[in-house]
C-alpha cells in the first residue's frame, strides 16, 4: 500500500497588508469545526449543513465548504488556505478574492455531486463536506497570478507493507508544484472512480482548481502576473549578486507601479552596492514614503535606518519626517527619532510644530540617551529661534536643570542622570 502527501509551506511572495479575509476565513473553519464536534458527528446541524448529492438543498453547497470530519481532514486544508489564499488576498482584494473562494467552493460541490451521481451513484445518499474544491480554486487562481513563484514544499512518502518512508522539503516552481499536484488528484480520481469505499472528492478538488483557473485566465490575472514577474526577477538577480540585470528588471517594474515599496527598497540596495549613493538615497527616501503611506511603519523603519546608514545628511520631505520620528520612538530607535526630531525642527523653523519638535528631540537627548551636550545644544537653539514665546521659557527651565545635573555630576561623578 503506497501514500504520498504533499503540503506547501511557503512562498517567496512578500504580503504588503494584513489578509483579513484569509483570517476570517480560517476563523469560521475552525469555528465550525469545534462546534460540531462539541454537538457530534450525527447532530442535527451537521445533517443540515452537510450537502448530499440525493436530496440536493442549495443552501448546503455552501455551508458545506466550511463542515471537516477530522484533524487530518482540516489541518492541510488550513495551511494551503492561509499559504495560497493569503498573497492572493493581498493581490487580487478582499471582495473579489471571497467571491472567487466561495463560486469555486460552490461549482466544485455541484461537480463532485454530477461524479458521484454518475459514477458511483451508490454513494449519492453520503454527504460531501470540506472546504478542499474552494481551496483547489485558490491554487488555480495561484497558477495564473504567480506562475513564476517558487513554492517551498514539504513531502512524505509511506510504503507500508515495506515499512519504508521519505520526507523531503524542496523549492518548486509554481507551474511544476501545481502540475504534480494536478497529477496527484488526478491518479486519485481515476482509481477512486470505481470504487463506492472512496471518501476523498478528488474531482471536487480537480474541478476547484480547472474553475480557479478560468476564473484567473478571464479576469484578466495573466496581466497582472506577467507584470510582477519583473519584480520577482529582479528579487533573483539581486539574491544573486547580478546588480545591474536586477537594476533592469526594477526600473522596468517601476515605470508602471511607480509606488510599489518593495521594488524601490531593492533598487536602492542595488544602487548603494553599485556605488551609485545619491541614488540610492533617493530610491530609499521613495520606499520609506510609499511604506508610510501604506500602514507599513515597521519596514519604514527599517528602511530609514539603512538610508541614514549611507548619509546622515538624508532625510525625508517634511511632513514625512515628523511622522518618521515618532514611528522610530515608538519602535525604540531612540536616537535615530531623536535626530529626525531635530532634523524636521532645524529644517523647518518656520512651521508651527518645529519648536515642539526640537525640544522633543532635547528631551529624548537628556532622559533617554544621557547626552546632556547635545541636548543642551537644542535647547539653546529654541531659545534662539523662538525668544519671546513660551518655547523659549520652557529651553530656559530645561537648561537650568541641566546645568543643575552637569554641576551635581562635578561634585559627585558616580551619580546618573536625574530625569525631569
Amino acid at each position: 500500500m503506497y501514500y504520498f502527501y504533499f503540503l506547501p509551506v511557503g512562498t517567496e511572495i512578500r504580503l504588503r497588508k494584513v489578509p483579513l479575509v484569509t483570517l476570517a476565513l480560517l476563523g469560521l473553519n475552525v469555528g465550525v469545526f469545534v462546534a460540531l464536534r462539541l454537538l457530534g458527528t450525527g447532530s442535527y446541524f451537521l445533517l443540515r449543513l452537510a450537502f448530499v448529492p440525493a436530496s440536493f438543498e442549495p443552501h448546503a453547497l455552501l455551508t458545506s465548504c466550511f463542515i471537516h470530519v477530522d484533524f487530518l481532514h482540516i489541518i492541510p486544508n488550513l495551511v494551503y488556505l492561509w499559504i495560497f489564499g493569503s498573497v492572493l488576498e493581498d493581490r487580487m482584494g478582499r471582495l473579489h478574492y471571497l467571491g472567487a473562494y466561495l463560486a469555486c467552493g460552490v461549482l466544485s460541490m455541484m461537480a463532485q455531486a454530477v461524479a458521484v451521481v454518475s459514477l458511483v451513484p451508490q454513494n449519492a445518499a453520503f454527504p460531501i463536506i470540506g472546504a478542499s474544491g474552494a481551496i483547489s480554486g485558490l491554487l488555480g487562481l495561484f497558477l495564473v497570478r504567480f506562475y513564476y513563484a517558487r513554492i517551498k514544499v514539504a513531502s512524505l512518502a509511506f510504503l507500508f507493507l515495506q515499512g519504508v518512508y521519505r520526507a523531503s522539503v524542496s523549492r518548486l516552481n509554481a507551474a511544476g508544484a501545481m502540475f504534480l499536484w494536478i497529477l496527484i488528484q488526478l491518479a486519485y480520481g481515476l482509481s477512486s472512480s470505481s470504487n463506492p469505499l472512496s471518501t476523498t472528492a478528488y474531482w471536487s478538488h480537480i474541478s476547484g482548481f480547472l474553475f480557479g483557473l478560468a476564473l484567473g485566465v478571464t479576469g484578466g490575472m495573466g496581466k497582472e502576473a506577467g507584470l510582477e514577474r519583473k519584480l520577482l526577477k529582479g528579487k533573483r538577480y539581486f539574491e544573486e549578486g547580478k546588480w545591474f540585470a536586477a537594476m533592469g528588471e526594477l526600473i522596468e517594474f517601476l515605470k508602471t507601479r511607480p509606488l510599489d515599496a518593495e521594488a524601490r527598497a531593492i533598487l536602492a540596495r542595488t544602487f548603494l552596492l553599485t556605488g551609485q549613493r545619491k541614488k540610492a538615497t533617493l530610491e530609499y527616501s521613495r520606499a520609506i514614503v510609499s511604506e508610510m503611506n501604506s500602514g507599513g511603519f515597521g519596514v519604514a523603519a527599517e528602511l530609514y535606518e539603512e538610508m541614514k546608514r549611507i548619509s546622515q545628511e538624508a532625510q525625508l520631505p517634511s511632513r514625512f519626517q515628523l511622522r518618521m520620528a515618532r514611528c522610530l520612538e515608538e519602535t525604540g530607535r531612540l536616537d535615530l527619532s531623536a535626530e529626525a526630531y531635530a532634523s524636521f525642527g532645524s529644517a523647518n523653523p518656520g512651521m508651527d510644530k518645529a519648536p515642539a519638535s526640537l525640544l522633543k528631540a532635547a528631551g529624548i537627548y537628556a532622559t533617554k540617551l544621557n547626552d546632556l551636550e547635545k541636548a543642551g545644544e537644542l535647547y539653546r537653539r529654541v531659545r534662539a529661534l523662538y525668544p519671546q514665546t513660551s518655547w523659549a521659557q520652557l529651553a530656559r527651565k530645561r537648561l537650568a536643570e541641566i546645568g543643575r545635573i552637569t554641576a551635581r555630576r562635578a561634585v559627585f561623578p558616580q551619580n546618573g542622570l536625574v530625569s525631569s
